[in-house]
């Protein structure tokens, strides 16, 4: 059924011709469901509230291996000792644990000075972290696979610790990975628990 009022249009489902079940469907809400396969260039997965409390690591695995762009978020992460966390990303159902991180990494404080490091490793995190177990950490990091073939990962990303409003962190660099990403794992650097915290990832085709 549908009606048109005020240039509104006005639908509950919406089938294609010659379809015997619809391809999309509105609840009372407007929370809309997909039925049917998605095509093109859009968000393709999410792996939403991955709950971090209460250990020491955790993965979000799964992920779409074609993507072109994958974004992780980290909400409220807190760790329950003085340290930071760290990040992998995960392919081939695995963490990439080889020293594969090329990472450029600063902060800068509200008195406009400015402190880097550049770092190659096994594992991607923030200089200047400020670790403390009162505080949290919100994450967002970009990750853009170059070229077709290639295993490279290009990436940028930024943290905000609520224990140092007046300071912000910042990464960039890029990961020479063995597969393609299909998962991420953070983990807290001297392997006490987390006791709050949350990781989403969207992928792009």
């Amino acid at each position: 059924k549908y009606s048109i009022m005020a240039s509104i249009l006005k639908v509950d489902k919406i089938r294609g011709t010659g379809q015997d079940s619809d391809s999309l469907s509105l609840d009372g809400s407007g929370n809309i469901t997909f039925n049917k396969t998605i095509s093109g260039s859009f968000i393709k997965s999410s792996a939403v509230n991955t709950n971090i409390n209460g250990v020491a690591s955790a993965s979000i695995t799964g992920l779409s291996t074609t993507a072109r762009i994958i974004t992780l978020f980290s909400q409220g992460i807190s760790t329950s000792s003085a340290t930071y966390p760290q990040f992998r990303i995960r392919g081939n159902g695995a963490d990439e644990t080889g020293n594969v991180y090329e990472t450029m990494s600063w902060y800068g404080s509200n008195t406009s000075s400015i402190t880097a490091q550049n770092a190659i490793g096994n594992s991607l995190y923030f200089h200047g972290n400020f670790s403390n177990a009162a505080n949290y950490f919100n994450v967002i990091l970009h990750f853009y696979k170059v070229g077709h073939t290639s295993l490279v990962y290009n990436y940028w990303g930024q943290t905000y610790n609520a224990g140092y409003p007046n300071y912000v962190c910042q990464a960039h660099g890029r990961i020479f990975a063995n597969h393609r990403i299909d998962g991420f794992t953070v983990f807290t650097t001297d392997g006490n628990n987390f006791d709050a915290g949350s990781m989403d990832a969207i992928t792009q085709e």
